[in-house]
């Protein structure tokens, strides 16, 4: 299980360029571990190695928003990029779009990804700029600079249930154990040439 995420309030950090890429994300070289926490440091190791990156200002951390562009997360599989957002503290990524496989890791984390047009993305990124805070609330579908505008989004139902609920697919697959093996058990006997021997 995940934690639930329903509402988030706070900062945001800005990464608007498009096809940023997992290896900039979380630099190949540090997966050494499959631990999950310890990792915030590594994220966007080379773009804080200016100090005006937005990752180094002390205003910003522990900002729960990323405002990001078109195609983040391409290249790599790697969940660690994931793992390091998480670390970092991110909870929500809205963007112009993302690569499947990077979405479908943060959903599995429970991390919210939002696909907004150019204009609403030009119009966070503007107040996450001046340090305005972002409210995200996933029960009502809307994304909201607090004390100004508000922009709604969508998200698949399915995708929506598993962040309210801090489900992953690896839970979800479990809770339906005993139904599971009645139909292995089913077809074990319509079809017993398919038992597998283990020694």
């Amino acid at each position: 299980m995940r934690i639930p995420l329903d509402r988030v309030r706070g900062g945001a950090y800005l990464m608007l360029r498009d096809d940023c890429d997992t290896d900039t994300i979380f630099p190949a070289r540090h997966m050494t571990t499959i631990s999950r926490s310890g990792l915030a440091g590594f994220a966007f190791e080379a773009l804080r190695a200016d100090p005006a990156s937005c990752f180094n200002d002390p205003r910003r951390r522990g900002s729960p928003f990323l405002i990001v562009g078109r195609n983040f997360g391409c290249g790599s599989s790697r969940e660690h990029a994931v793992w390091a957002l998480a670390d970092l503290g991110v909870r929500v990524i809205v963007g112009r779009g993302f690569a499947d496989i990077f979405a479908q890791n943060a959903l599995e984390n429970g991390i919210a990804t939002v696909v907004l047009t150019a204009g609403n993305i030009e119009m966070l990124a503007g107040a996450a700029e001046r340090y305005m805070e972002l409210d995200f609330d996933l029960s009502k579908k809307v994304l909201t600079v607090v004390d100004g505008p508000h922009v709604p989004f969508e998200i698949a139902e399915a995708s929506r249930a598993q962040l309210l609920a801090g489900r992953d697919s690896i839970y979800d697959t479990l809770s339906q154990e005993r139904e599971i093996n009645h139909i292995e058990k089913y077809y074990l006997k319509q079809f017993p040439w398919m038992q597998v021997n283990t020694y």
